[in-house]
């Protein structure tokens, strides 16, 4: 799955439920060519990754609570170094279970694929993010 399409969209501002499902919509139809998927597979991958992006979204909007708390504790004088402290463990936390939710996305879509579209899909992936692809 493209995510860095979608965290582009995430960091870019503050979207409708409308357009990330229509952007979400959008790289899946491009993945389902690069990957040549059956129906039968994208009735499979389709909730998965709607059901991540509804899980992930939360944790976007409190890591955008959690840089506010930075930006306040900066300007504090002198600077609040325990709220600094704080908002950077926060924001660790808010990370591990992003990353977390990610990878258990990643697992799913890896068990509705086969071993040839699962390499399409990384192919893809380093493609995207400017990475070679193993021999």
């Amino acid at each position: 799955i493209c995510m860095s399409c979608t965290h582009g969209m995430m960091m870019s501002g503050t979207h409708s439920a409308a357009e990330v499902s229509a952007h979400v919509d959008h790289v899946l139809k491009h993945l389902y060519v690069e990957i040549d998927a059956t129906a039968a597979q994208k009735a499979q991958i389709d909730p998965l990754v709607k059901q991540a992006v509804s899980d992930l979204l939360p944790l976007h909007s409190q890591l955008g609570a959690s840089h506010a708390r930075v930006m306040q504790a900066l300007a504090q004088t002198p600077v609040d170094r325990a709220a600094l402290e704080n908002a950077r463990a926060e924001h660790l936390q808010l990370a591990d279970q992003a990353s977390k939710r990610f990878v258990q996305l990643i697992a799913d879509v890896g068990d509705v694929l086969t071993p040839t579209q699962r390499k399409a899909l990384t192919d893809h992936i380093e493609q995207m993010h400017g990475m070679t692809p193993h021999s």
